[in-house]
């Protein structure tokens, strides 16, 4: 376990900040596209401090660990639900969960290799759409200061 401090970005200024390097990457034609469902959708690449982010707090795969942690602690029934993502207290919580699902390897690997290797996939506000433990790793081996991101366009669900 690492002594990582969750610390994000006031929501307000990250956001503004994301959409500052959104129009950056749109103009110098920073952008992936990627086919779902015979749809082709346009995200812009972005690079952003890895401590900024904020982790998505309804993961389906640590379910079970928040509900036990709500068990266990004098917090409410709705702590890592949608309306705390923002809570700094329930973040860093969160991350002491997601840090128990990486995978042995994954330290190991991201050292040798010191390659990022998948973006992480965020929404216009800094909070994880995909790449919660990936995100919960590079901060614990303080690694990759800042992370690539692809940024869910606001429009899309």
């Amino acid at each position: 376990m690492s002594n990582y401090i969750v610390n994000p970005k006031v929501p307000n200024e990250l956001k503004s900040a994301i959409q500052a390097k959104i129009s950056d990457a749109k103009a110098s034609g920073q952008t992936k596209d990627l086919m779902y469902q015979q749809q082709i959708y346009t995200f812009p690449i972005i690079k952003i401090k890895r401590d900024d982010l904020y982790y998505n707090l309804a993961n389906d795969r640590t379910l079970t660990k928040t509900r036990e942690f709500i068990e266990d602690n004098p917090v409410d029934d709705d702590f890592f639900s949608e309306q705390n993502f923002f809570n700094k207290e329930a973040q860093s919580e969160y991350h002491k969960i997601i840090s128990t699902f990486i995978p042995d390897n994954m330290p190991e690997v991201l050292r040798k290799t010191r390659d990022q290797r998948d973006p992480l996939y965020i929404t216009e506000n800094g909070i994880m759409a995909n790449g919660n433990t990936r995100l919960s790793c590079f901060r614990n081996i303080d690694l990759f200061g800042e992370v690539e991101c692809l940024v869910f366009p606001s429009d899309y669900s």
